[in-house]
């Protein structure tokens, strides 16, 4: 098992999730201080880590949503960026399959209003995760960001300066369509894709060996 220290990695988690997120990843970890766990605030205080001023190396792990939410100082900095169940833009092009995404946007909006706990259980539920317990719920919060999914869309020139790029999407995702992946691929030439047949939107969560693989791959890649 590869230690990671004293390097840094950044991971972001996506919509109505926390920290906690990534315990699966950490627990594979030999050195899981390495990373650094970015808080959107959804169910208490927000967090941000600093970049670290080591010589390390500095990576990113973003879920889903999480992408968009990654600071610019990390991007410019990063030597690897690992991308999962992550999108450009969350409504596809297609016509049918974006049909579908606005329809889960849609429901999505009118359960936060009507029954927040209630949608975070289920979405949660959709990446593979048991409810723990019921916590409060920033519903503001959630929701400016349920409609900034509409219209977020990534800055390019961020990446194209970022030397190593995995983009990792389950086959079976039902939230963010597979072909959201292949559309970030054709954005990033020099990304490798990594498609897992048998995973959903929870990957992380239900395939961490293969995130700290990736991961692995990534580190040695940027080592002299």
């Amino acid at each position: 098992m590869m230690s990671f220290s004293p390097h840094s990695i950044l991971c972001v988690h996506g919509w109505a999730q926390s920290p906690d997120f990534w315990a699966p990843l950490a627990s594979l970890m030999k050195r899981p201080e390495a990373l650094c766990l970015m808080d959107r605030g959804y169910f208490g205080r927000p967090h941000l880590p600093t970049l670290p001023r080591h010589s390390g190396v500095k990576g990113i792990v973003t879920h889903s949503f999480g992408l968009h939410l990654v600071p610019d100082v990390w991007l410019k900095q990063a030597d690897f960026i690992i991308i999962v169940s992550g999108f450009n833009s969350f409504l596809p092009e297609e016509r049918s399959r974006r049909r579908r995404s606005e329809r889960i946007l849609y429901l999505m909006q009118k359960k936060l209003k009507e029954n927040p706990e209630g949608l975070v259980a289920l979405f949660r539920s959709l990446c593979g995760q048991k409810e723990a317990g019921q916590r409060p719920v920033n519903t503001t919060l959630m929701a400016e960001d349920l409609q900034s999914l509409v219209h977020s869309r990534l800055d390019p020139e961020l990446f194209f300066t970022i030397p190593v790029i995995h983009i990792l999407h389950g086959r079976k995702d039902k939230v963010v369509d597979a072909s959201r992946a292949e559309a970030l691929h054709a954005a990033f030439p020099h990304a490798r894709l990594h498609m897992v047949e048998e995973a959903d939107h929870g990957l992380p969560l239900t395939h961490p060996e293969i995130l700290v693989e990736l991961m692995t791959r990534a580190m040695e890649a940027c080592l002299p």
